[in-house]
C-alpha cells in the first residue's frame, strides 16, 4: 500500500462517522419538516403517553399553549412547566388520538379528532374517556415545524 493511499484511508476513516452523523441529523430535520398537522397532533399524545419531555417540547410553542375543557369557562396555559410537573407525578398517561382531520390555511391548521384514553392515578384502572378535540396550528417560521397554539377539548 502506497503512504498517499494510507493516508487517504485514515483521512476517510477519520471523518466517515462525522459525514453519517450530519446526514443522520438531516434527515431527521427533514422528516420534522415534513409532519403534516394531523401527524403532529397524534406525535402530541404519544410523546405524552411516553413521557417525552423533550418530544412535546418540539411540538408547543416557546410560551406553551391554551387548552379549553369540560371545566367550562376555565383557560389553562400549558407550557413546558406544566409538562416537566405532570411527567414527574406516578399518574398514569395513556392517550392517543382518532379519526383526525385537518385543514390548512396558509401557515394555520385546524385539526380536529378525537382523544382516546386517560391520565389517572396509577393505582386506579383506567376508564378510558373520549373527549372531541379541535387544535390550533401554527408554522414556525424559523424553523419548518408545526407548533400548537391551542387546544379544546369536549366531551364526546
Amino acid at each position: 500500500m502506497t503512504l498517499a493511499l494510507a493516508k487517504y484511508l485514515r483521512v476517510t476513516l477519520f471523518f466517515l462517522p462525522i459525514l453519517l452523523l450530519l446526514a443522520s441529523n438531516n434527515s431527521a430535520a427533514a422528516s420534522n419538516c415534513d409532519q403534516t398537522p394531523t401527524q403532529a397532533s397524534a406525535a402530541l399524545y404519544e410523546r405524552m403517553s411516553a413521557r417525552d419531555l423533550a418530544g412535546v417540547l418540539q411540538l408547543i410553542a416557546e410560551q406553551g399553549f391554551s387548552e379549553t375543557g369540560t371545566e367550562g369557562s376555565v383557560v389553562h396555559q400549558l407550557d413546558r412547566k406544566a409538562f416537566e410537573t405532570l411527567f414527574k407525578t406516578d399518574l398514569s398517561i395513556k392517550l392517543r388520538a382518532e379519526n383526525l382531520r385537518a385543514q390548512q390555511i396558509g401557515d394555520m391548521a385546524i385539526v380536529t379528532g378525537i382523544r382516546i384514553g386517560a391520565i389517572t392515578a396509577s393505582n386506579v384502572t383506567p376508564k378510558l374517556s373520549q373527549q372531541v378535540f379541535t387544535m390550533i396550528w401554527v408554522k414556525d417560521q424559523d424553523h419548518c415545524d408545526w407548533k400548537l397554539r391551542h387546544l379544546h377539548l369536549s366531551p364526546n
